[in-house]
């Protein structure tokens, strides 16, 4: 199901996620590979997008989650917030997550720039936050 709804940051940080029956994980040191029985795929995900994986328990919201991330991170919460969104829609827009209460899909929202914090100088705080999501579905390796 393609991603097509905007969703504002506080709507789709409400959101409690659950997993998808059909989803299964196996951790990889700090990655993991999730088996999506209904489409016979595998979905590799990157450590912080492991780390997310793991809060989303059908009962915590993102925005809980994310507070708890950016505590642990020492990051600015508006960038987690929207990091986590997009994780969340991809992971939606594949089926591997699915809202309970049935709100339509994510679409991934923007960091409130003036969220970095006091003294920054530049564009995006922690490069590497970000970084670190990038590819979080990229599919393993054919041997």
């Amino acid at each position: 199901m393609p991603v097509t709804e905007m969703a504002a940051p506080e709507a789709a940080g409400a959101v409690a996620f659950s997993k998808s029956p059909s989803a299964f994980v196996v951790e990889v040191g700090s990655e993991a590979v999730i088996l999506d029985e209904a489409t016979q795929r595998l979905h590799l995900l990157n450590p912080m997008a492991a780390v997310v994986w793991a809060c989303i328990d059908g009962s915590s919201s993102l925005q809980e989650i994310c507070a708890d991330l950016a505590d642990e991170l020492g990051a600015p919460h508006g960038v987690v917030l929207a990091d986590t969104i997009a994780l969340a829609a991809l992971l939606q827009s594949e089926g591997l997550l699915f809202d309970p209460n049935g709100a339509p899909p994510l679409a991934a929202v923007e960091a409130d720039q003036s969220d970095h914090g006091p003294g920054c100088t530049h564009d995006d705080p922690i490069p590497d936050l970000r970084d670190r999501f990038e590819g979080v579905l990229a599919e393993p390796p054919n041997p």
